[in-house]
């Protein structure tokens, strides 16, 4: 598989771990050291790539039916987006089966963002406008402040995607779209031990 984000390469390794399989993972070279030093000291066989993320794709598309691979990166498979719809149902079970008033859902890698010839990005738009939803951007500085506050409250290390969500609330609130009495879930998806460097470059800008 290609390193599509940051959680799922290590749960793949783990699970193929106990069904005694063996993980090949590609990834560009400057990928965060914390992902590639999760991923081989799990098991996987990592390959470092000089490239980006679509080189490392390139590679496994070319070479998965030779080898015999089973590509799991992200929509290569139906099992992540199968996985995914459980949340929803994971979420009205621990509400007894009430749904919240608003959700607030981080974006992960800005995939979309001033792309000259965007694909699809009308759907994305019906979307929002069709389930009264809307998107939110956030700067760098409210993604440090809203990590340090989750921690502080909730003792919850999120990940700066995650963080995004509590200034969008507080957006949302400002605007008239959230009022305080509503029931609002937050999600975040990752922990921020997977961020360290990250967090680094923001906090020395």
């Amino acid at each position: 598989m290609q390193h599509n984000e940051r959680l799922t390469p290590v749960l793949l390794i783990l699970w193929q771990r106990v069904r005694t399989t063996s993980s090949l993972i590609f990834m560009p070279s400057d990928t965060p050291s914390s992902n590639i030093i999760e991923c081989q000291q799990t098991g996987a066989n990592v390959t470092l790539i000089d490239g980006l993320i679509t080189d490392c794709g390139r590679i496994v598309s070319d070479r998965k039916e030779a080898e015999g691979w089973f590509d799991v990166s992200t929509l290569k498979e139906p099992y992540q987006v199968e996985g995914k719809k459980t949340m929803g149902y994971e979420l009205a079970e621990q509400l007894g089966w009430e749904l919240p008033d608003v959700i607030l859902y981080p974006t992960g890698g800005g995939t979309g963002l001033r792309v000259p010839r965007a694909i699809g990005d009308f759907m994305r738009l019906d979307i929002l406008r069709n389930s009264g939803g809307s998107a939110v951007a956030v700067t760098d500085e409210e993604l440090l402040w809203a990590v340090k506050e989750s921690g502080a409250a909730e003792g919850i290390f999120v990940t700066p995607e995650g963080g995004a969500c509590l200034p969008t609330l507080k957006q949302l609130i400002s605007q008239g779209k959230v009022s305080r009495d509503e029931r609002v879930v937050l999600f975040n998806t990752g922990s921020g031990l997977k961020y360290l460097e990250a967090f680094r470059m923001l906090e020395q800008k």
